[in-house]
């Protein structure tokens, strides 16, 4: 009689796309059904999106530095934990963390400014989670199996080690790349969009 193998989830890219899509709804969801009850609803992405287009009076170089400081801090925590038993929960609540944002700041857009809200929505995001999406459920998954492996002392062969390599430094290049469109190219397209679509 063939001894039966523990269940666990296979921790791969595709998993993480699952829980990113999962949390996006979720976190559109939530905000539908609790959009009522929010106080201050009227003004809660107003005040984010002045948050966001009042980045124009910081020098570029300036805002570049806010934002390493502030995602650089959060994927050096993810790093650590890729290193221990914490770096599954770590990867995914990050991933989860962000499909619930990406889902509540469009939502809410189209809730609060309608059919225009869309493009606010998107002025928010956009080019940056281009690179954030994807070079997070790449790096939350390769963190991931790296502490599974750290838990269970399995071995790797050589080939697989560099495959994770490359997409490790791939990943990274591409979150560094996010970061940096974050800080010199969205504050235009914030500007550019506001400018033409009047909400305030």
């Amino acid at each position: 009689m063939r001894e039966k193998k523990p269940f666990s989830w296979e921790l791969t890219p595709g998993f993480f796309l699952i829980l990113f899509w999962t949390a996006f709804g979720a976190g559109a969801l939530g905000i539908n059904i609790f959009w009522e009850a929010i106080p201050g609803q009227g003004n809660l992405l107003g005040m984010f999106i002045l948050f966001q287009s009042a980045r124009r009076e910081l020098a570029q170089a300036e805002y570049f530095f806010y934002v390493l400081r502030h995602h650089g801090s959060w994927l050096f925590i993810c790093l650590l934990a890729g290193f221990s038993p914490w770096g599954v929960p770590v990867a995914v609540f990050s991933t989860a963390a962000l499909g619930i944002l990406v889902g509540v700041i469009l939502t809410l857009s189209i809730l609060q400014f309608g059919i225009l809200g869309i493009f606010c929505g998107a002025a928010l995001l956009f080019p940056q989670f281009l690179c954030y999406i994807p070079s997070v459920i790449f790096l939350m998954s390769i963190l991931a199996q790296r502490s599974g492996r750290f838990v269970k002392k399995d071995g790797r062969n050589k080939k697989d080690s560099l495959l994770r390599q490359k997409m490790f430094w791939g990943s990274l290049c591409l979150y560094l790349g996010g970061m940096i469109l974050e800080s010199f190219v969205n504050p235009f397209v914030l500007d550019f969009v506001l400018s033409h679509v009047k909400i305030f």
